[in-house]
C-alpha cells in the first residue's frame, strides 16, 4: 500500500561519499509511475570518507541545496534513505532446525550467527530480517544490518537539513527495484526510524486510520533490548510469497553498480536479493589515471573517459591502455562472483544477464567487453523501466546522469 494513501508523501535520498541524489515520484495506473522531482549534487572529497561523515556542516549545506535546487517539486520533508554501501551488510542465512525448534527460537539462532557473519559488536548494530523459507528442516532468512552510530550520525545531519527520515533501506534492494521490471512486490528490508520521529517533531493525527498507517509506515520497527541490539523479523505477506513462487523459475541476474568510489555487486534471484559484494574498483580510479597521464583537469578527464571509453576509434585510442587493466580486473571479479554463486546453488543456474548501473555504466564499449569475457548478456540498466515519460520536459533526466540515479529512484519506489 502506498504511503500516499495517507497523504504522506516521501522522496528517495541516496547518500554516497562523492554525491547526494534525490528522486520523487507519483503513482499512475497499470503499475507505472511518474517522476516529479530529481537532483544530483557533487560532494567534495573529504566531507564523507568510506561512509563516515567527516565534515557534517558541509554535508548539511549540500542537503539543503539538493532540495532547493531540485528539478520539479519535492513533495515533503519526509525521505526514504540509503546509507553508503560500505556501512551496510546483506546476507542470506540458511539455519538448520533441531527437533522441537519453533519460530521463537529463530531470533536466538540469528543472534548467535551475527558475530560470525558481521564484523560489528552487537551493541552497535541495527539488524532486520525477512523469513524467505520455513520448512521442517531449515529456515532461510534475508538478513540486513548497519552500524547504529552511523545511522544516528546520518539522521542528525538530516534533521539539521530539515529532512525527516522514515526508514533506511539497504542500497542493493533499491537498485533491484529500480532496474528490474515491475518488482513492486519485492519485500522491503530496512531499518525503520519510527523511534526517531518524535525527535523530528512529526505529528500524526490520532485516529483509527493512523493506527493502520503506523503499521504500514513502519514495517521494520526497531525496538531495544538489554543488549542495545535493534531488530525486527518480517514474514513475507501472501502476495509476496506468491510472487516468489513465480520468480523461482527465473534465472539469476547480476547487477553491477559502478560507483565513483567502489563497485557493488548484487545477485537477484527467486524474487529477492541473494548476494552482495563490494569491490575496491572505482570510476574515480580511471579518471585520476587519465588526468595524470594526459595532463587534464579532473572534470575534463571524466568527460574524456565517458566519451572515448573503450572505443579504439575515439580519442585516437589513447584511453584503451589506461583502462585495459581496470576492465580486466572488473571482468575477473564478475566471473569469480558468477562461478561462486553457481557452485553454491544445488541447481547450478545459468545467469540470465548482467545489468550495469551507476556513473561508470555510461562508459562506451564496457558492456560489449564484459559480455565477451563472461559469455553472458550484458546491458546498461534503465532506472526508468517502471516509469512513464514525465509530462514536464524539465524533468527528463539527461542520459549521462540516468544510471547514477538508480538507487534514488529505487528508494522513491519504496513508498509505493
Amino acid at each position: 500500500m502506498s504511503l500516499h494513501n495517507f497523504n504522506l508523501q516521501a522522496f528517495g535520498l541516496d547518500l554516497s561519499d562523492l554525491s547526494f541524489k534525490l528522486a520523487a515520484i507519483r503513482e499512475q495506473s497499470y503499475g507505472k509511475h511518474e517522476l516529479t522531482a530529481w537532483n544530483k549534487l557533487a560532494v567534495p572529497e573529504g566531507v564523507i570518507d568510506q561512509g563516515i561523515i567527516k565534515i557534517p556542516e558541509k554535508a548539511i549545506e549540500i542537503l539543503i541545496r539538493l532540495r532547493q535546487e531540485a528539478k520539479g517539486q519535492v513533495p515533503s520533508d519526509f525521505a526514504i534513505i540509503s546509507l553508503p554501501e560500505s556501512q551496510t551488510f546483506l546476507k542470506v542465512l540458511h539455519l538448520e532446525k533441531q527437533s522441537g525448534d519453533n519460530d521463537d527460537f529463530l531470533d536466538k539462532m540469528i543472534r548467535e550467527e551475527l558475530p560470525k557473519e558481521i564484523p560489528l559488536p552487537l551493541g552497535n548494530l541495527h539488524y532486520d530480517y525477512i523469513i524467505l523459507n520455513n520448512n521442517s528442516t531449515f529456515w532461510e532468512v534475508l538478513l540486513g544490518a548497519a552500524r547504529r552510530d552511523v545511522i544516528l550520525e546520518y539522521t542528525e545531519i538530516l534533521k539539521e537539513a530539515g529532512i525527516k527520515p522514515l526508514a533506511i533501506e539497504i542500497e542493493a534492494q533499491s537498485i533491484v527495484r529500480s532496474l528490474i521490471k515491475e518488482v513492486s512486490l519485492q519485500p522491503k528490508l530496512g531499518f525503520n526510524l519510527n523511534s526517531l520521529l518524535t525527535k523530528f517533531k512529526v505529528n500524526f493525527k490520532k485516529n483509527k486510520e493512523n493506527q493502520v498507517k503506523s503499521s504500514i509506515l513502519n514495517p521494520f520497527f526497531i525496538g531495544k533490548n538489554k543488549d542495545s541490539v535493534s531488530t525486527n523479523k518480517s514474514k513475507l505477506p501472501k502476495e509476496v510469497s506468491e510472487s516468489l513462487s513465480f520468480e523461482s523459475s527465473k534465472k539469476p541476474v547480476l547487477l553491477v553498480d559502478l560507483g565513483e568510489t567502489r563497485t557493488g555487486l548484487v545477485i537477484y534471484h527467486q524474487g529477492v536479493v541473494q548476494f552482495t559484494r563490494s569491490l575496491e574498483l572505482s570510476g574515480r580510479e580511471i579518471t585520476l589515471a587519465i588526468a595524470e597521464k594526459l595532463k587534464l583537469s579532473s572534470d575534463k578527464a571524466e568527460q574524456a573517459k565517458i566519451i572515448c571509453g573503450l572505443d579504439p576509434k575515439k580519442c585516437k585510442g589513447q584511453m584503451l591502455p589506461l583502462m585495459r587493466g581496470w576492465v580486466e580486473r572488473l571482468g575477473n571479479e564478475l566471473q569469480e562472483t558468477v562461478s561462486y554463486y553457481m557452485s553454491e546453488r544445488v541447481e547450478s543456474p545459468d545467469f540470465e544477464k548482467v545489468i550495469l548501473c551507476g556513473g561508470g555504466a555510461a562508459l562506451a564499449g564496457l558492456a560489449e567487453k564484459l559480455q565477451k569475457k563472461l559469455s553472458i548478456s550484458v546491458e546498461v540498466g534503465n532506472p526508468l523501466i517502471n516509469f512513464n515519460k514525465p509530462r514536464d520536459e524539465d524533468l527528463i533526466i539527461p542520459v549521462k546522469s540516468l544510471s547514477s540515479l538508480a538507487t534514488a529512484l529505487g528508494l522513491a519506489l519504496h513508498v509505493e
